[in-house]
């Protein structure tokens, strides 16, 4: 599946970023928590988070990752398991990682831009920033009434 695979030295366990949970060592079994993350620049996250502060190491600006993203090979080792469904490093905005998962993935969300959908049996909209690539999902319930926005393309 060439899903990351993290090493944890303390337990000597091995965690599968794809299952969620260790899958050899002492924690074998034992589950990740999820943590809520938003893929975006430096430059939008600051204006959005200006008391944000972030240690630099061994980079001379730009995203150090561009030639991974950009590349066509699958991952670092290669493609094990062929999956046609998207394009190769596909980004996704994913909802409900534990629970009843679905992916949107960013080549839809660029032109569609707004996304009124269900989730968990609640009412959810999924935005796109074409700017900077991100995408974030909210609630559209606010006091009991539910959100129908539209992307304003003055």
């Amino acid at each position: 599946m060439n899903a990351l695979v993290m090493y944890d030295r303390e337990t000597e366990s091995l965690w599968s970023q794809f299952l969620s949970q260790s899958v050899r060592g002492e924690l074998m079994g034992t589950k990740l928590e999820t943590i809520p993350l938003t893929l975006t620049t430096w430059d939008k996250w600051k204006e959005t988070h200006p008391e944000t502060v972030a240690l630099r190491k061994g980079n001379r600006g730009g995203d150090p990752y561009i030639g991974y993203y950009g590349g066509r090979s699958a991952g670092v080792i290669g493609e094990s398991n062929k999956d046609d469904r998207l394009p190769t490093k596909e980004l996704v905005l994913d909802l409900g990682f534990d629970s009843e998962p679905v992916a949107f993935p960013h080549s839809e969300l660029r032109s569609q831009q707004l996304v009124h959908t269900s989730h968990d049996g609640a009412a959810t909209i999924v935005y796109f920033d074409p700017a900077t690539g991100t995408a974030l999902a909210y609630g559209a319930v606010v006091a009991d009434q539910e959100l129908q926005l539209q992307v304003d393309r003055t």
